[in-house]
C-alpha cells in the first residue's frame, strides 16, 4: 500500500491531532519538533513534551504513522 506523503508541518499537524484524540492525552503532552524552538525547514527530528510515563503513547502513535506516512521536507 503506498503511503501518504507530507511535509513536515503537515506530520507535525497529525501526531498532535493523532494525540489529543487518544483517551490517554493530558495537557502539557505535545509533538514538536527538535532541537527545540526549530522550524519545520531545520528540525533534526521529532521530539515530545510532557510526562516520561506518556512515552508509550507517543511511541505507539509515531509507530502508527511511519507505516502510513511519508515525510518529504518542506515545499
Amino acid at each position: 500500500m503506498a503511503k501518504h506523503v507530507f511535509t513536515r508541518s503537515q506530520y507535525l499537524a497529525i501526531l498532535n491531532e493523532s494525540l489529543k484524540n487518544d483517551p490517554r492525552w493530558q495537557p502539557g503532552m505535545a509533538f514538536v519538533f527538535l532541537p527545540p524552538g526549530a522550524s519545520a525547514a531545520d528540525a533534526s527530528g521529532v521530539g515530545c513534551t510532557g510526562p516520561d510515563a506518556a512515552l508509550p503513547v507517543y511511541v505507539e502513535i509515531e509507530r502508527v504513522a511511519a507505516e502510513l506516512i511519508e515525510v518529504r521536507g518542506e515545499e
